[in-house]
């Protein structure tokens, strides 16, 4: 693996760059032996934010920023290479949820937020592959709707005693450790894994008995990582024999009888519990053929009459990664 090279930040320039001249300039004076600083994924991640007007770091707007553009994006790129970065510890708010529960919610610097995207712009294609097909949350090509036309297709054939699961609270409990020892041996770069587990460790929202737990709800990253720490549960439900359907944190498991379903439950219990997370008991539910439940924004309901049952094959993925890495 090659090293990353420092290289000194040029003296101070009086020029005022644009912001598309600025990233160009940057992506051309970086290493690119890191595939996370080529020319290329520095001009599209800046892409994403050309019209952010979120602060650049404490103290510096993005108006400030503007003015020396090139200057900062040099220095960012500059520390990403020698190791030398810092992410900024986010602003925190709390965003009312439907129940009346708050939501917290980090407020990233431009600077944090645009590192984040150059890391899931590498990350992602890495982790796509050995993703459950089941799962629908945060993937090209995968959507809520899709989540939905799949439990529907679990129904008609003939799986229709359905498990509707929410997991408590699930960014907060996430434990950094754990999350961090199962993309391991997924990250192929060991400056990137480093970058990465400094990053969660720094926006990590709670601190418990000194152990980072928590992912920050609003962070780029987090959605793609969050995703990552429940496909060893996904797997594991499918070498059970459970058929299911995942949203983020919404699972809907559909079986075939009464007594698979509460089998089912416990098996999530379980696989849960490895995790370290817990169901919301309140919102997690038993729904018996015929009854109507919402899920994801719309009404599912299990039919009566069964169908033909289909019978999963193993695709031989399964194998690929243990269900939990501890």
């Amino acid at each position: 693996m090659s090293s990353l090279r420092n290289k000194i930040l040029p003296a101070k320039k009086t020029r005022v760059y644009t912001a598309a001249a600025s990233v160009s300039a940057a992506a051309n004076v970086q290493n690119t032996a890191w595939p996370l600083l080529s020319s290329a994924r520095v001009q599209q991640a800046w892409n994403y934010f050309v019209n952010d007007k979120a602060i650049w770091q404490a103290g510096i707007t993005r108006n400030d920023m503007e003015k020396q553009h090139l200057l900062y994006l040099l220095d960012l790129i500059n520390e990403l290479k020698s190791g030398n970065y810092q992410p900024d510890y986010p602003r925190r708010i709390n965003l009312e949820k439907p129940d009346g529960s708050p939501r917290p919610i980090a407020i990233l610097t431009l600077r944090d937020k645009f590192v984040q995207r150059l890391i899931l712009m590498e990350l992602g294609p890495q982790l796509e592959p050995h993703l459950h097909p089941d799962s629908y949350a945060y993937r090209v090509n995968y959507s809520r709707e899709g989540a939905q036309k799949a439990v529907q297709k679990y129904i008609s054939a003939g799986f229709d005693y359905l498990v509707d699961a929410d997991i408590s609270n699930f960014y907060d409990n996430i434990p950094v450790d754990r999350l961090l020892d199962q993309l391991k041996p997924a990250i192929d770069n060991e400056q990137l894994y480093r970058l990465i587990e400094k990053i969660l460790k720094a926006h990590a929202p709670h601190n418990k008995g000194g152990r980072k737990v928590g992912l920050s709800q609003g962070a780029v990253l987090s959605p793609m990582i969050a995703n990552w720490y429940l496909n060893g549960l996904d797997w594991y439900l499918h070498e059970q024999g459970i058929h299911f359907v995942r949203y983020a944190d919404n699972i809907m498991l559909c079986v075939e009888n009464a007594k698979a379903q509460k089998s089912a439950l416990k098996t999530l219990e379980h696989g849960l519990d490895e995790l370290e997370l817990m169901l919301n008991t309140q919102k997690t539910a038993l729904i018996p053929p015929g009854e109507v439940t919402q899920w994801l924004g719309i009404e599912i309901a299990a039919t009566v009459e069964k169908k033909a049952k289909n019978k999963s094959e193993n695709n031989g993925l399964s194998n690929f990664f243990q269900f939990f890495r501890r």
